[in-house]
């Protein structure tokens, strides 16, 4: 290796020590250790521009973590590198402990996402490949997800109830939604529960790049969906507003699978009413 490069090999290398845990002294030391061999103290320190307080407090640490040996010889007591595959091990050590920690806290993720979800003003939380909105904006969070399809593609609908009204703005679909929609050329299939709402709806379908069926009577869901890229939405209500998204994956392909039989199915009936 060029001598040019030796200053940046060390400056990379301390920063992987340090990473490791090392403080930078401690990793000035190492090198030191590792560039001179077996080594007198006031050298360690000379070497690593450190004085030698700090030197003889690094190299007692680096001896505890096994990254260097003493010996003693004729002219005093002198500080060796240990082997590297010691530098190895500790790395491996790190990387074992740092994926415990890891794990520990993706276990502890959902009990704190329940903690922050009952925190009013405060609705939602991102983990993962899923999303949990709870609080008066899940809709509209969700909603506006739906709205960053791509340009000319398919958003499908299925609403639970007549309309799934936000609660703070009951003019969201004629004001902004469907405008929004339209103007990236985004199309919509939506499965209705029939009502005043959503006939209203049916009657704009030509003008809105929409179709629209109804469900039967009797089939009734607990939520609202909204599949659209490669996502799907569920919005409900119990004591408050729960929204949930699922990004990618079977579910989403599941979830498409079901809404298109459904589709069918509700198609057909349709077809089989008018012949009457």
């Amino acid at each position: 290796m060029a001598k040019a490069d030796k200053p940046a090999l060390q400056r990379h290398v301390l920063l992987l020590l340090e990473k490791l845990g090392l403080s930078r002294n401690e990793a000035k030391c190492y090198l030191a250790a590792l560039a001179l061999g077996s080594a007198k103290m006031a050298d360690i320190a000379k070497e690593a521009h450190i004085n030698r307080v700090n030197a003889y407090s690094s190299v007692k640490c680096l001896s505890e973590r096994g990254l260097v040996e003493h010996e003693v010889a004729s002219d005093g007591r002198r500080v060796t590198a240990a082997p590297l595959a010691h530098l190895l091990q500790l790395a491996r050590d790190f990387q074992k402990d740092t994926s415990k920690l890891r794990w520990k806290i993706e276990d502890v993720i959902p009990k704190l996402a329940a903690l922050i979800a009952q925190r009013s003003g405060v609705p939602s939380l991102v983990m993962g490949d899923v999303l949990f909105f709870r609080g008066y904006d899940s809709f509209f969070k969700i909603a506006e997800r739906t709205l960053q399809s791509p340009i000319g593609s398919e958003i499908c609908f299925l609403e639970a109830f007549d309309y799934f009204h936000p609660e703070t703005d009951h003019d969201y679909d004629e004001r902004y939604y469907i405008p929004k929609r339209l103007a990236r050329n985004i199309t919509a299939r939506a499965l209705h529960v029939r009502g005043d709402y959503a006939s209203k709806l049916k009657t704009r379908d030509a003008n809105t790049k929409r179709e629209t069926r109804f469900l039967p009577s009797d089939v009734e869901f607990p939520c609202s969906m909204y599949i659209y890229a490669d996502e799907v939405g569920f919005v409900w209500t119990t004591e408050h507003q729960v929204g949930l998204v699922v990004q990618g994956g079977p579910l989403v392909a599941l979830m498409r699978l079901l809404f298109e039989l459904l589709w069918k199915m509700v198609g057909e009936r349709e077809k089989q009413s008018k012949k009457k």
